[in-house]
């Protein structure tokens, strides 16, 4: 359960990108991103390509701080006892 976030964002954000690539009719936004950067208004592909790369971006930073944390709580190897 640890990494489902971080695949559902990864997910998203190839499915966004693959959409808006083959659909010409129609693009996925994230909305309000003509607010954030108003260079992006009347560009709806850039817009588009922006949403995947944002879904794509949080996706990997969710898998890398999953990652970490995992590699933190790993116990190390006990060694073997001699006598």
């Amino acid at each position: 359960m640890r990494y489902l976030s971080a695949i559902l964002f990864l997910g998203a954000g190839g499915f966004v990108l693959w959409f808006n690539a083959t659909h010409t009719s129609r693009v996925l936004l994230f909305p309000f991103l003509e607010r954030i950067l108003p260079t992006l208004e009347a560009d709806v592909v850039a817009q588009g390509q922006l949403t995947g790369i944002l879904f794509l971006v949080v996706g990997g930073v969710l898998l890398g701080w999953n990652t970490i944390q995992h590699l933190r709580e790993r116990r190390p190897p006990s060694l073997p006892r001699g006598g």
